[in-house]
C-alpha cells in the first residue's frame, strides 16, 4: 500500500470524522434530558460554571442555587423519560427556546449523586454553558452549547488517544464509538469526560513504554496531570495506577538528584497528588453526602468485612444475572436507558471489537509484554471492576443485602475496557496474522453504519 492511501486510513481523522457526524446525530435525535441523569448532569454543570464548587446539603437532598428556569425548561420533557409512550416533536422542542435565564429568580434544586462530582467532570459543558451564554440566555441553547463542547473535547481527546497508541488503534476507535461512549460524550455527563481521559492516559502509558526513549520530565509532569485530572472528575484513582505497566527503567532519568533517582519512587510520587486530590474532594464532600435506596454505606461495608465470602457470592450471583445486560449497556443502551438494540448489533459489535485484536494491520511491528505488565493489566480490570461494584454496593443497595442486587450498568466499566484488551491483545500477539489496514477499515465501517443506522431510527422511533 502507497504512502498516500495510508494516510487515508489513519484512524484518528476516521474517529475524528465519525464521532462528529454520529455525535450530531445523537444530539439532533436525543430531545432535552433524555441522556440518563442529563437533568442532574446539566445543573451540576451550570452550579460549576458559576462558581459554586460545592452543592449544598437539605434534608435528604443534595441541591444548589440554579435559576428556576432550569427547572421550568425540564418539566417540559420529564413526561418523556417517566413514560415510555410519551412523544414530542421538533416543533415542541423549538417552543422551549423561549424560556431564558433570570438571574434573579433562583430555586433550590436537586442534583442528585451529580452533586459529588467536582467541578473538573464538567470542564468542557461548563465551558460551553458560559460562552454560550454570551449570545443567548435561552436553556435549550445553554444546554445544546454543553453538549456540543464537550462533544468537541470528547472527538479532540479520542484524535490524541489513538495517535497516541502504538497499537489497537481500530479498537480503541470502536471503544470510544460505541453507542453508549458516544452517547455520553454528546450529552452533558460527566462519564463522557471519564471515557475519553482514561482512554487518552491509558494510550500514553502503552506510547511511552514502547518508545525506546526514556521518560522525560514534560511526560512525567504531564502523566501526573492526567492521574490527577481522572482522581477528580469521579474519585477514579484506582485508573491512575495503569501507570506501573511502564517499564520502571524508564523512570531512571527523569530528575538529577541523587534522591530521585529510585524508579519506583518516582512512580509513586507520580500517582501519589492523584491519590491526595481524590482524598481531598471526598472528604470536601463528606458533609454533602446522601445516601441513595435507603443504602447506609457504614452498615454495608461492616457486612462486607464480617462477611466477605457472603458478599462475594452475592457479588457473582449479580454478575452472573445481569452479565449479558451489563455488556449490552457497555455497548449501548441510550435515552435513559430505555432504548435497547436489536441483539445482533450488540453480538456484531462484540464480535468485531475482538476480531480487530486478532487482526493487527500489516504496518504494525510485533510487541512484547513481562509477565508482570499482563499480570498487572488483568490484576488493574479485575479491581477496578470489584471496586465499582463494591462502591455502588454500599451507596445504593439497602443494608444487609446478601442476594442478587441491581444498579450495575456497562458504563461504569468502559473506562478499563481498553486495558482489558490490551492485556488479550499481548497475552496472544503472536499467534496472530497481520491483515491490510483497508479490510479492517471496511469492517469497521460497515459495522458503524449498521449501529447507528440503528440508533438513528430507535432513537427517532422512541421519541418522535
Amino acid at each position: 500500500m502507497t504512502g498516500e492511501k495510508e494516510k487515508k486510513f489513519k484512524p484518528e481523522i476516521i474517529f475524528v470524522l465519525c464521532s462528529l457526524i454520529f455525535g450530531l446525530i445523537l444530539i439532533i435525535l436525543t430531545p432535552p434530558i433524555q441522556s440518563a441523569d442529563e437533568q442532574y448532569h446539566f445543573s451540576r454543570a451550570y452550579s460549576a460554571a458559576h462558581g459554586q464548587i460545592l452543592s449544598k446539603k437539605l434534608g435528604n437532598m443534595m441541591e444548589n442555587y440554579v435559576p428556576a428556569a432550569l427547572k421550568e425548561f425540564e418539566n417540559n420533557f420529564t413526561g418523556l423519560y417517566t413514560n415510555k409512550k410519551a412523544k414530542t416533536s421538533f416543533s415542541a422542542i423549538n417552543e422551549t427556546k423561549t424560556i431564558k435565564i433570570n438571574a434573579n429568580d433562583k430555586i433550590f434544586a436537586h442534583q442528585s449523586s451529580m452533586a459529588l462530582y467536582s467541578p473538573a467532570a464538567y470542564l468542557p459543558q461548563s465551558a460551553g454553558i458560559l460562552i454560550t451564554g454570551l449570545f443567548t440566555s435561552s436553556v435549550y441553547w445553554l444546554l445544546i452549547g454543553a453538549r456540543l463542547f464537550l462533544l468537541a473535547f470528547y472527538a479532540t481527546i479520542g484524535y490524541f488517544t489513538i495517535k497516541s497508541l502504538p497499537f489497537l488503534k481500530w479498537l480503541a476507535l470502536l471503544l470510544l464509538l460505541t453507542p453508549m461512549s458516544l452517547s455520553m460524550g454528546a450529552s452533558v455527563s460527566a462519564d463522557g469526560v471519564l471515557i475519553a481521559v482514561a482512554a487518552f492516559y491509558f494510550a500514553k502509558i502503552l506510547q511511552y513504554s514502547y518508545e525506546e526513549s526514556q521518560l522525560t520530565q514534560k511526560r512525567y509532569f504531564f502523566l501526573m496531570f492526567l492521574a490527577v485530572f481522572i482522581a477528580l472528575v469521579k474519585q477514579s484513582f484506582l485508573l491512575t495506577l495503569f501507570v506501573f505497566f511502564i517499564p520502571k527503567d524508564k523512570f531512571r532519568a527523569i530528575f538529577e538528584s541523587e534522591k530521585l533517582k529510585s524508579p519506583l519512587l518516582n512512580m509513586a510520587l507520580l500517582v501519589l497528588p492523584a491519590f491526595l486530590a481524590s482524598l481531598l474532594w471526598s472528604k470536601l464532600i463528606l458533609n454533602v453526602y446522601v445516601p441513595i435506596h435507603g443504602a447506609n454505606p457504614q452498615l454495608q461495608t461492616v457486612l462486607i468485612l464480617k462477611h466477605p465470602i457472603i458478599y462475594l457470592q452475592s457479588l457473582a450471583m449479580t454478575f452472573k444475572m445481569y452479565f449479558r445486560l451489563i455488556i449490552f449497556s457497555a455497548v449501548g443502551i441510550l435515552g435513559w436507558l430505555d432504548i435497547i438494540f436489536r441483539p445482533y448489533v450488540y453480538w456484531s459489535y462484540i464480535g468485531i471489537l475482538f476480531l480487530n485484536v486478532i487482526l493487527p494491520p500489516a504496518s504494525e511491528p510485533k510487541f512484547s509484554s513481562t509477565i508482570f505488565q499482563k499480570t498487572l493489566l488483568i490484576g488493574l480490570f479485575l479491581l477496578n471492576v470489584f471496586t465499582i461494584s463494591t462502591i455502588i454496593y454500599v451507596t445504593w443497595v439497602p443494608p444487609y443485602s446478601a442476594n442478587i442486587w441491581g444498579g450495575l450498568q456497562g458504563r461504569y466499566f468502559i473506562p478499563v475496557l481498553l486495558p482489558f484488551f490490551t492485556f488479550l491483545f499481548l497475552h496472544c500477539c503472536k499467534y496472530f496474522k497481520p491483515v491490510k489496514t483497508a479490510l479492517i477499515l471496511q469492517i469497521n465501517l460497515v459495522l458503524l453504519v449498521v449501529t447507528y443506522f440503528n440508533a438513528a431510527a430507535l432513537l427517532f422511533l422512541r421519541y418522535f
